[in-house]
């Protein structure tokens, strides 16, 4: 597990790469509030074959669901 600290008004899609890097162990769910509602986290845990649960934004206008 990898954490890091980031100021109070960072968006949390913006620090997930902090946090997943590629020498930690390849997750197989990923479970993440609703700040990491991003598209590109979406297509990137969808390549590296990772169940995502992620709750969507209340101002997403494209509804994604859940697999």
């Amino acid at each position: 597990m990898r954490t890091e600290i980031t100021p109070g008004q960072t968006s949390d899609d913006l620090a997930f790469d902090l946090v997943m890097v590629d020498n930690l162990p390849e997750p197989n769910v990923l479970l993440v509030d609703r700040g990491y509602d991003a598209n590109s986290i979406r297509k990137m845990m969808e390549a590296r074959d990772v169940l995502t649960q992620i709750p969507m934004r209340k101002s997403r206008k494209m509804r994604v669901g859940f697999r």
